[in-house]
């Protein structure tokens, strides 16, 4: 839980201090689960969060801190698994839903894994989301016995995805955001809004998306999430909050400028109560992100 005066003091008062220090609880956090997952002998690891959890780049820290000569440390997205869009509307209708497990390619995935965890040469995808569909992505993957392999993604603990390491040592993650912003002690923003902030600023930035069309994506992401993701969170070995305390101060500015624009939509109640929240925050350049960080997934670098 972060109180907001103590986050207000915290930003004018020792800003670099701050950053430093929030930046560092998430890395070292991430480090003792690391340490761990070596020494459990495991050859992989399924890492498994909600849409802007930050799994890429946990998933890509983890991988330098899983590393161990002469071994290498594989990265897999579940993303790069999906069905192509005309065989998903082919199957379900014309309502393309990446969020649902049954976006996956799941047949694809097992033989994958299969061929890869018994060492054969293994040519990897990748989701084209501009094309709709699978592409080659010129990596190739085989694991040897002192190799690793990370998969990332919304279902990596999923029973469905899980049934693909049968007989196999892997270890489970789960990550999310972790804490609640408060004020006189009321929740001004919920760990589901801290979440929402995150992917009103990163679909804006980088995908060109406005703020109805977040909002209208949103509600399905969160079925999704109950459904799908929720009941099997506590199959993880290890959990990680990846909560960087100071974000919320660092997306006040852009969350002030994007959500006037759902007025007049079905949205517009709850993006004022978000307005009304945000306009409490105090705000900090994207300057002060240090490069690495988990939060250049939604503001990106400077």
């Amino acid at each position: 839980m972060v109180e907001l005066d103590a986050l207000n003091r915290a930003v004018n008062t020792r800003l670099s201090a701050f950053v430093q220090a929030c930046e560092a609880r998430y890395r070292h956090d991430l480090k003792s689960i690391c340490a761990g997952i070596r020494k459990s002998g495991c050859r992989a690891l399924l890492i498994a969060g909600p849409s802007c959890a930050g799994k890429t780049t946990t998933s890509s820290l983890a991988a330098q801190l899983l590393a161990s000569a002469p071994g290498r440390v594989y990265n897999l997205s579940l993303d790069d698994y999906f069905h192509n869009v005309d065989d998903q509307r082919a199957m379900y209708g014309e309502n393309v839903d990446f969020d649902a497990i049954e976006a996956l390619n799941l047949e694809l995935l097992h033989s994958q894994l299969a061929q890869m965890m018994n060492g054969q040469e293994t040519r990897l995808p990748r989701f084209d989301f501009l094309q709709g569909r699978r592409v080659d992505s010129g990596r190739t993957a085989a694991l040897a016995p002192d190799d690793f392999l990370i998969v990332e993604g919304i279902h990596a603990l999923h029973p469905q995805v899980l049934h693909a390491f049968s007989g196999q040592k892997v270890q489970t993650m789960f990550i999310d955001v972790e804490e609640e912003v408060v004020q006189n002690g009321s929740v001004l923003f919920s760990k589901r809004d801290l979440r929402f902030l995150r992917r009103i600023v990163r679909d804006y930035c980088f995908r060109g998306s406005s703020v109805e069309n977040t909002y209208r994506l949103w509600d399905n992401v969160v079925k999704n999430e109950e459904k799908s993701l929720l009941p099997y969170r506590g199959r993880a070995a290890y959990r990680l909050n990846t909560f960087i305390g100071y974000e919320c101060a660092l997306l006040s500015a852009d969350v002030r400028a994007l959500l006037p624009a759902a007025q007049g939509t079905p949205y517009a109640k709850d993006a004022a109560r978000l307005l009304r929240a945000a306009s409490e925050l105090p705000s900090v350049p994207r300057c002060v992100v240090p490069k690495g960080s988990l939060l250049e997934e939604f503001v990106g670098r400077p």
